[in-house]
């Protein structure tokens, strides 16, 4: 089956939609907020991982899918919440795991999204706005 990475995933709502959704695939989720990582579903228990998206504790093009959901707000202090989160670094590590073909897909607000490819336009090379609350890259 194919491998799938929710990073950022907080209390697992995505997760637990993905692996009901890709019932075959190996779902894996990552969130280094341990007060979300001790309160998180039930359903995702025994797949979800502490760490960090600037070190994804993940072999390289081992993954088919890796989806963000609300995470690139939070890239380098963007918005208005600090983060410990590099976006240099993050899309540096997203593109190592993915697998040749594998499919990055980010959903944030609007203003994110273009706000993200507008600041990061050099890293995200490839990056294609689909709609207002959704991008996707395709490592090719």
């Amino acid at each position: 089956g194919k491998l799938i990475l929710d990073l950022g995933c907080g209390y697992g709502n995505v997760t637990t939609a993905l692996k009901k959704t890709f019932p075959k695939s190996r779902v894996y989720c990552l969130e280094k907020n341990p007060l979300y990582v001790a309160k998180a579903n039930e359903d995702i228990r025994g797949c979800i991982v502490r760490g960090c998206m600037n070190n994804l504790p993940f072999t390289e093009t081992s993954v088919d899918l890796v989806i963000t959901c609300n995470v690139l707000q939070y890239a380098d202090g963007f918005g208005f919440v600090a983060s410990s989160i590099n976006a240099q670094r993050a899309i540096s590590e997203i593109r190592r795991v993915l697998k040749q073909n594998g499919v990055y897909v980010a959903f944030a607000d609007g203003d994110t999204i273009k706000g993200f490819e507008k600041k990061y336009s050099r890293l995200m090379e490839g990056f294609e706005g689909i709609d207002e609350r959704l991008a996707l890259f395709v490592r090719r």
